[in-house]
């Protein structure tokens, strides 16, 4: 009777190994993997091995999963032989638990948004699960074999099945640099016609034009970057005058309101006094002149009771609907 382990692996995810690679973990076909989720020791299959003889599969992978960029899977031991036996004891104890998948290479990019730093081969995009191994010490603890399209058995070592993924071109210090044909401010400013570009080279004296004047550029643009942010300070600041001196009017124009209500408030008074109070004469005192100032006027009929002169002015300054 097999033993299945209360422990899930990861079997492979889309970091870089050590080999300048990575396999993208949506591109992974796990169909013909979960029909036999073959699991095995190093790698080693019927083809035989120095340590075990003609080595078979130790067990099968269960409850297979793909969690965001990663492969992972609970093993499950045959223990049918020593081999499956001796591993899964290794297994529980915790001196083995690094493993590695055999796949199938389908397609590879070398398209930069799929590279990240330290890579130097072609990312794996499309591939297909064959069977995942536990190993003693991987290459990392993202190692894989690979096997051909054929499914014929590569060599172990990915030091020769890594050939199966193409190298990133790096350039040559040695090789001229040549112009291309969207560069083409670059052109204009070297008088290099476009149908010109692709072949002609880059010589010092024209590197040495086009790195004077990005520095040109570059200090044009910090002057620039300098005038802008002192003429927003000095906007900012004459947007706090003018709020400053709006508010001042406010203020202003409240109290020119205040005195303006206070004034017909007490003309209505001398109207209602003078039509109550026999005594009052409303020519007792004249106006000498007409006033054009409310405050004026105000102050005025606080003093006088020339009642005819306050309404004449009260009107004239518009102090009655």
């Amino acid at each position: 009777m097999g033993k299945k382990l209360d422990k899930r692996f990861v079997l492979t995810d889309d970091t870089l190994n050590s080999y300048g690679f990575r396999v993208l973990t949506s591109g992974i076909r796990l169909d013909r993997f979960k029909k036999n989720p073959v699991m095995l020791w190093m790698h080693f299959r019927d083809e035989g091995c120095q340590y075990w003889g003609e080595s078979k599969p130790i067990g099968h992978w269960e409850d297979i999963e793909v969690e965001e960029d990663r492969v992972t899977a609970v093993p499950y031991f045959d223990l049918t032989d020593d081999l499956s036996k001796l591993i899964c004891a290794k297994v529980e104890e915790g001196t083995i638990n690094a493993t590695s998948i055999g796949m199938t290479i389908i397609a590879t990019s070398k398209d930069e948004k799929l590279l990240v730093p330290g890579q130097t081969r072609e990312t794996v995009t499309e591939s297909e699960l064959i069977e995942a191994s536990f190993v003693d010490i991987p290459a990392n603890a993202n190692a894989v074999r690979l096997y051909g399209r054929s499914d014929a058995t590569l060599n172990l070592s990915l030091k020769n099945d890594v050939n199966l993924i193409p190298e990133l071109s790096t350039p040559n210090p040695n090789q001229p640099m040549k112009l291309k044909e969207t560069l083409s401010a670059v052109l204009s400013f070297l008088g290099v016609p476009k149908e010109k570009a692709s072949e002609t080279e880059l010589t010092d004296d024209q590197l040495l034009s086009l790195d004077a004047e990005m520095a040109r550029l570059r200090g044009e643009l910090e002057s620039k970057n300098a005038e802008l942010a002192s003429k927003t300070k000095e906007l900012s600041n004459v947007q706090e005058k003018h709020t400053t001196e709006l508010s001042t009017k406010d203020s202003e124009i409240a109290t020119l309101k205040a005195s303006e209500q206070a004034l017909k408030e007490q003309v209505k008074n001398l109207k209602k006094s003078a039509t109550e109070s026999p005594d009052l004469n409303p020519d007792k005192e004249q106006l000498d002149g007409a006033i054009d100032d409310v405050d004026k006027l105000l102050e005025y009929a606080s003093t006088h009771d020339d009642f005819q002169g306050i309404t004449e002015n009260a009107e004239k300054l518009g102090l009655f609907d």
